[in-house]
């Protein structure tokens, strides 16, 4: 099906490839996220899914592996990264862009992808602080992130 194509690589059907960018899910999604923010859709759903989709085949294997132990009642306190990041990413309190920007951003520096522009110099939010909204300083203060986006 040509939508679920799109959903898992936004760039199927271009006419070429584009030179010199990285087609990483972590890249996709961070150019998604540029157009979620310039074109905002109704609901933060609709980006909690499509990230899904585009992250689905780097994270959803180690998320499956994790919980059938879980459920065999073993590790129940270790999880992976990858399977954290699938887990969190299905949450209803990911409700700004800028909380899906930094959960990608998390991502990307735990897959070694680099993603450029304005947040580079920033520390990585860890899950908790991408949840709660909040960024710690380096002093152990924590700052509140009001990067809000109205979705109508």
């Amino acid at each position: 099906m040509a939508a679920t194509s799109l959903l898992r690589c936004p760039r199927a059907f271009a006419e070429s490839h584009p030179r010199g960018r990285d087609c990483s899910a972590a890249m996709m999604a961070w150019e998604y996220l540029d157009f979620a923010e310039r074109f905002p859709p109704p609901s933060p759903l609709y980006i909690r899914k499509h990230l899904r989709w585009l992250f689905r085949a780097d994270l959803q294997h180690s998320y499956t592996a994790a919980h059938a132990r879980w459920l065999e009642g073993k590790d129940l306190d270790a999880a992976d990264w990858h399977a954290r990041a699938w887990t969190f990413l299905e949450q209803p309190y990911l409700t700004e862009v800028w909380q899906f920007r930094e959960l990608v951003r998390f991502i990307a520096s735990r897959q070694g992808v680099q993603l450029g522009g304005q947040l580079d110099g920033r520390p990585i939010l860890s899950l908790r602080d991408i949840r709660r909204g909040r960024c710690a300083e380096e002093d152990g203060t924590h700052i509140d992130l009001d990067w809000s986006l109205d979705f109508g």
